[in-house]
């Protein structure tokens, strides 16, 4: 104790806590809050605004569902760091409880009225930790279509479903024929697989106002499914794709490539997307070794002919497990080497993790027979 009077650090300002033999004393303690109390009204029948129009009536409880409701959450972020999957964590709890405490306010009220102006803000981002939740919520809008209508969002938390573990599978069908103003679809619990039939209603009902997918691998209903890209017609504001699918891109009938996605900024998979994406802007590709039956990486990037709007490429790579180093190096020579760089006149910034070109002369470089070595050399570090 007397060490800690000594040290000039803790000295130098007014403590906050005293340290003393016996007990300890707290300083500069907040003040106690003084309650007000609530003051009844003298009309115990009085009825707020009981005499204004229904219009002027729904303009105020709707100002104020928004205010108690909305206008105080905080978006949530992300981050890899480890401030950031803590953060992240504290996010999910907030999903978790968000609706929770959106419905506490509908609960002390009779009014009809009130509770239908609540709808949109109860409905408009669900959050989804199973499965058995996207049932439930399959069956509430099977039951009342009209509730679909104020989604905007849908996401889905928590561990991807063990094999197995969950008896019966979302009918997405059925969800997304109900939600046609959807904005947002995201899974932050891996693959959750959704059905073609599936993908081709959601294009047909809300994709003229999806602006982000994420998370969800499409599967074909049949194998031999060809892969049209006709539904992908249909997502005109679609500005962010994670594309997870084994259903690849192929090319259409005349004029069919170049409209369709014409809003996608960003992409995270390899595919021969950029002809059926005029306006991406961003390219990031992960690169682990297990591409196609043979485990080889992708042949290579390529537009013919040009894409004039990509500006920036990310390219991680990470070898697969088990396998030879000597035929990992090869391959990833092989990918740099038949990659048509030129392709890409207005390509500024090219990042290989971890290391970043500088924007002038970017095209230069990456056609230099050096840089396959020098990725290598630098993963070997």
């Amino acid at each position: 104790m007397d060490l800690l009077k000594a040290d000039p650090r803790l000295t130098r300002r007014t403590p906050l806590v005293k340290f003393t033999g016996s007990k300890i004393r707290v300083y500069n303690a907040p003040a106690a809050v003084t309650k007000t109390p609530m003051i009844l009204p003298g009309d115990p029948t009085f009825r707020p605004m009981a005499s204004s129009p229904v219009a002027v009536s729904e303009i105020v409880w709707d100002r104020v569902l928004y205010t108690v409701m909305i206008s105080d959450e905080v978006s949530p972020t992300r981050s890899y760091t480890l401030a950031g999957v803590l953060s992240k964590m504290d996010d999910d709890r907030h999903a978790m409880k968000k609706n929770s405490r959106r419905l506490k306010f509908l609960l002390v009220s009779k009014n009809i009225l009130r509770n239908r102006l609540a709808l949109p803000y109860l409905y408009r981002d669900p959050t989804f930790w199973n499965n058995a939740r996207l049932q439930r919520f399959e069956e509430c809008l099977c039951a009342h279509a009209s509730l679909g209508v104020h989604v905007h969002e849908i996401r889905r938390y928590g561990d991807p479903p063990f094999c197995g573990s969950e008896t019966r599978r979302p009918d997405f069908v059925r969800i997304f024929s109900c939600t046609s103003r959807l904005v947002r679809l995201i899974s932050d619990s891996g693959d959750l697989t959704v059905m073609r039939d599936a993908f081709e209603g959601l294009a047909n009902t809300a994709g003229v106002t999806l602006t982000e997918i994420s998370g969800f691998r499409v599967k074909p209903n049949d194998f031999r499914m060809s892969s049209d890209p006709t539904p992908f017609m249909h997502f005109t504001v679609l500005r962010s794709l994670k594309w997870n699918s084994l259903i690849t891109f192929s090319k259409g009938t005349p004029g069919q490539s170049s409209a369709a996605l014409s809003a996608l900024e960003s992409l995270d998979e390899a595919s021969t997307i950029f002809e059926h994406c005029p306006a991406l802007l961003h390219f990031e590709l992960r690169l682990v070794g297990a591409y196609g039956d043979d485990g080889n990486y992708p042949p290579g990037l390529a537009c013919p002919p040009k894409h004039h709007s990509l500006v920036k490429v990310v390219v991680q790579k990470s070898p697969a497990a088990g396998r030879n180093a000597r035929d990992d190096h090869a391959e990833w020579t092989k990918f740099w080497a038949n990659s048509a760089w030129g392709d890409f006149p207005a390509l500024r910034r090219t990042e290989v993790v971890p290391l970043e070109w500088p924007p002038n002369e970017c095209v230069d470089i990456l056609l230099s027979p050096l840089v396959p070595a020098l990725m290598n050399g630098r993963r070997s570090c």
